[in-house]
């Protein structure tokens, strides 16, 4: 049974759907191709390396515009009559086409509700369970341990680039005979011209599996840190990016990590932030000499 899944985008949108076309691959007992907008399309080497994905390509004509976080507009790059019909496309026969895309803004955390609206439109389509706590991002090669991997949007710049200083001089810079190392993720324009190393999605990848913490604001590249299994310190200061949806683990579980005020809001206080990844990484080290001892 071949099976073609569609995602207009965006990248976080894209990474949150993919438990869910890993669940229709492990159903059908093969990969799926998946098909991608050229404007969302950066990333197509990484998903091309994921062992539940076929051939990932990009449909040239499928030209996107973003009305709002979500959904994306047209959330098909066909024409209505082929959503749910089997398709020949570059002389390839589908029997199931699967639109991953939004058709109305979520009400629920963004990788369920992909997967129960896939359910729900495509009730004669076999699928496995939603796992989000099984990685579902592999890299194809590693890079050194890294404590820290940061990563921020343009948004809120000069907020950002202060606390990453912050960071790097409480984290960064070697001290006694335990240096941690920070990797800065940020590929945003204006992190790129404040000499941010700009990398790609698949050294983002290795460099998220490699670290014992994320620390970042409510980006894709938190969604890719989820995929790869890594625990999250989130900082978001936009109240918008406060809802729910936005937060398949929570705000306070072990994979993702809010940071709070004493009010029990959030904040962006360099204080908290410090006090909750300083917290993280001694969870981390404890669990750790805790497996060494047994």
């Amino acid at each position: 049974m071949k099976i073609l899944c569609t995602m207009p985008g965006k990248y976080g949108d894209c990474f949150w759907s993919l438990p869910t076309a890993r669940a229709i691959s492990e159903a059908a007992g093969e990969p799926v191709d998946f098909l991608v907008s050229p404007k969302y399309a950066s990333h197509v080497d990484l998903l091309r390396r994921q062992p539940y994905l076929g051939k990932v390509d990009v449909w040239p004509s499928w030209q996107t515009q973003d009305v709002g976080p979500a959904p994306m507009s047209p959330w098909s790059p066909f024409n209505d009559e082929l959503h749910h019909q089997p398709l020949d496309l570059n002389g390839v026969h589908y029997d199931h086409v699967v639109h991953l895309g939004y058709r109305a803004w979520p009400d629920r955390p963004l990788p369920q509700c992909i997967y129960e609206q896939t359910k729900r439109e495509y009730p004669e389509l076999p699928i496995a369970p939603l796992d989000l706590d099984r990685p579902w991002i592999r890299t194809t090669y590693p890079l050194p341990a890294c404590d820290l991997a940061l990563g921020f949007t343009d948004e809120h710049f000069e907020l950002k680039y202060g606390l990453y200083w912050l960071l790097y001089k409480r984290f960064g810079e070697p001290k006694d005979s335990s240096p941690y190392k920070i990797a800065n993720l940020s590929t945003s324009p204006r992190w790129c011209a404040a000499g941010a190393s700009g990398f790609d999605w698949q050294a983002a990848a290795a460099w998220l599996a490699s670290a014992k913490l994320f620390v970042g604001c409510n980006s894709a590249l938190h969604v890719l840190a989820c995929a790869t299994g890594a625990p999250v310190v989130m900082l978001e200061p936009s109240e918008a990016r406060w809802n729910d949806i936005f937060y398949a683990y929570g705000k306070t579980g072990s994979q993702v990590t809010l940071v709070t005020g004493n009010d029990g809001r959030p904040t962006f206080d360099a204080r908290h932030l410090i006090d909750t990844i300083v917290g993280k990484l001694a969870v981390q080290t404890e669990a750790s000499n805790g497996v060494r001892a047994l």
